[in-house]
């Protein structure tokens, strides 16, 4: 019996891994798709400059930095439902959209 548990425990977080990466998956389309006609817009009204270009860059970078804090941090439960564990998680799913976004909008803008 207990194997038979263990194997629905590790099958249901499979499926919350899966679903994660997911979720994951559309909103980084979501937010490149926000990104090409954010850029769009702006290149329509107003070019802009190249060093905001750059700064842009360079944010995306700086975003998707410090989701790396997720990949070494020790202090996690089994459970991984504590409140500095989902509040770990969902700074690392904002900024890395955030990265994302960043980083598609700098490429997709018209610098003058």
């Amino acid at each position: 019996m207990a194997s038979i548990a263990n194997g629905t425990k590790i099958q249901n977080e499979n499926q919350k891994v899966i679903k994660s990466h997911f979720r994951m998956f559309v909103c980084g389309v979501i937010v490149t798709l926000l990104a090409i006609i954010s850029a769009n817009i702006m290149n329509k009204f107003y070019p802009s400059p190249k060093t905001l270009v750059i700064v842009l860059e360079y944010l995306g970078y700086i975003c998707w930095s410090t989701t790396l804090g997720t990949l070494g941090w020790e202090i996690q439960t089994p459970s991984g439902n504590t409140p500095a564990e989902v509040l770990n998680k969902k700074f690392a799913y904002f900024f890395s959209i955030a990265g994302i976004f960043f980083f598609v909008l700098s490429r997709q803008l018209t610098a003058i």
